[in-house]
């Protein structure tokens, strides 16, 4: 039978390959990293510029990405939808131009334009974007058309029938 030895610090937990338990050898390394920031950027550094390390890493990469594409491809499908759905709730659920609120035909809009030069300026997308900066004012949902036509024609047929059939209305009851 083999003897079980305990934590030199806790005398508590079974230890592992240390002297340690695992929740002593954590405190341990937290309070040694704490104290000696230089010292544990000095090996980081070291070991990321090795050449070996590099190599091994991206092999392994390669490797854990083939392997596993299927579950990544998921992950990010869900943190995009997850972000998409968080910010279509903060600005409104619904196209503020035609009240279109089916969330497959919205779109967020720049409402001042320039939303190209904005996207190629930020990393990660728009909704992260959006996210990380607390929905910043300057945005609206329009729905595709709204945002396609405002986007081509400087205007959305919908504002435009808004603005004219009052006008019409009107001076046909004249």
């Amino acid at each position: 039978m083999k003897k079980t030895y305990l934590c030199s610090k806790c005398k508590d937990k079974p230890k592992i390959n240390t002297s340690y338990c695992a929740e002593c050898q954590k405190e341990y390394y937290r309070k040694y990293r704490k104290e000696n920031p230089e010292k544990v950027k000095s090996k980081n550094d070291r070991y990321k510029t090795n050449e070996k390390y590099k190599i091994k890493r991206d092999e392994y990469l390669k490797k854990y990405v083939n392997e596993h594409k299927e579950k990544l491809n998921e992950k990010s499908r869900n943190f995009h939808r997850k972000n998409r759905e968080d910010v279509l709730q903060h600005y409104g659920q619904k196209c503020v131009c035609c009240c279109e609120n089916n969330k497959e035909f919205l779109a967020i809009d720049h409402i001042n334009g320039e939303g190209r030069k904005h996207r190629n300026s930020i990393t990660g997308g728009i909704y992260k974007w959006l996210i990380r900066n607390n929905f910043p004012e300057g945005f609206q949902i329009l729905c595709h058309n709204c945002n396609s036509s405002k986007s081509y024609y400087g205007y959305c047929p919908h504002q435009l029938m808004k603005n004219i059939m009052p006008a019409e209305i009107a001076q046909t009851k004249e």
